[in-house]
This record gives C-alpha cells, structure tokens and sequence, in this order.
C-alpha cells in the first residue's frame, strides 16, 4: 500500500494527519522489516522527544485496522511487531534471535481450499507464523547439546538413578527430551 493512499483512508476515517502519524507511517513504510513498538518509539523519539510509546501504539494499531500494516507477535522480543504491507504474506519466527523470514507461500492457503467451515461462514483474512531456530542459533543450539553431552560422559551414571535420586520434579524433567522446546505456534486463527 502506498503512503499516500493510507494518509487518505486515515483522513477518511476521520483521523488526522498530525507530524507523528506522517513519521509512524513513513518509518514502517520504509523499514522494509518488521519493528516492535520499542524500535519505532526510540527512531521516533529525536524528533519526537515528548512523543509516548503508547502513542506509538495507537497510531500502528489504527495501521493496522485500514489494513496498511501487519502485526504479529514475537515471543523472542514479547512484543508485537509491525510491518508494512506489501503484500499479503507470512513468517518465520526465530524463538533464540528473533530473525523474522517472510514466507514465500502460504500452507494455509493450500489448506482452506479444502477446509470444512461451520455453516454460515466466511473466510476473510488468516493469520499464520512458524516459530522454531535459525540457521545459525540451530548451530549454536546443535554446539550446546553436544557440549552437555560431553560434560554428561564424564559424570554419566544409569538414568533410572539419577531420577530416583534427584525427586519428583526432576523426575518430570528427565522425561522431557533434551533440546525439545515447546511447539509454539501462535496465531494460526482463521478470522
């Protein structure tokens, strides 16, 4: 979407076009990335130096709505991150560096041609996101476990005594397997 035609529908909706709307816009606009509020308020702020956060917030979410913005939200961060819209896509969300890759195609999409919908409705718009780690933080992560796995050698004794030894949390915890996180996929609604 083009600046100009968002400064319009934002007009049309009744909202003015105030210096800090104009430079929200422009940043996101020109980011070519996705930026949390945090990111946009500090860029903001030597222009802006009485400018909130919150306000920052409003303005990217009124973004949102006309649909000149995208938001998504990145656990690496706990923050929401906006990006201009381009085009209609998806992304991958690295959990360890917060790299976020946009998707070249949607498996949603593929999906939905075949999906049964409850009766009466109708699809709009979806959200998707991957999460998981990065070429480079799996290399660190692969690095990690194989260093746990020497250190482990060396004091290794059979598991079944180091369960019963180490109580009933630990018990818990030996039965998780080692370098398995939590399968986190946020936002995958169809709306």
């Amino acid at each position: 979407m083009k600046v100009e035609e968002v400064l319009r529908k934002l007009r049309s909706r009744g909202g003015r076009i105030t210096p800090q709307r104009r430079a929200v816009v422009g940043l996101l606009a020109g980011a070519g990335r996705a930026q949390s509020v945090p990111e946009l308020h500090s860029a903001l702020r030597q222009t802006f130096p009485d400018m909130s956060a919150d306000t920052v917030y409003r303005i990217a979410e009124c973004l949102v709505e006309i649909g000149a913005v995208e938001v998504f939200h990145d656990p690496s961060q706990r923050a929401d991150r906006y990006e201009w819209v381009d085009r209609r896509h998806h992304h991958f969300v690295c959990l360890n560096c917060g790299e976020v890759v946009c998707l070249p195609e949607c498996p949603v999409d593929k999906a939905a041609e075949s999906m049964q919908l409850p009766e009466g409705f109708t699809v709009v718009r979806h959200e998707y996101q991957a999460f998981g780690y990065c070429k480079t933080c799996q290399g660190a992560r692969s690095a990690k476990v194989a260093d746990s796995a020497e250190a482990s050698d060396v004091q290794e004794r059979p598991s079944s005594l180091k369960s019963e030894a180490a109580g009933p949390k630990s018990r818990r915890a030996a039965r998780k397997a080692p370098g398995v996180e939590r399968n986190d996929v946020r936002r995958s609604s169809v709306q």
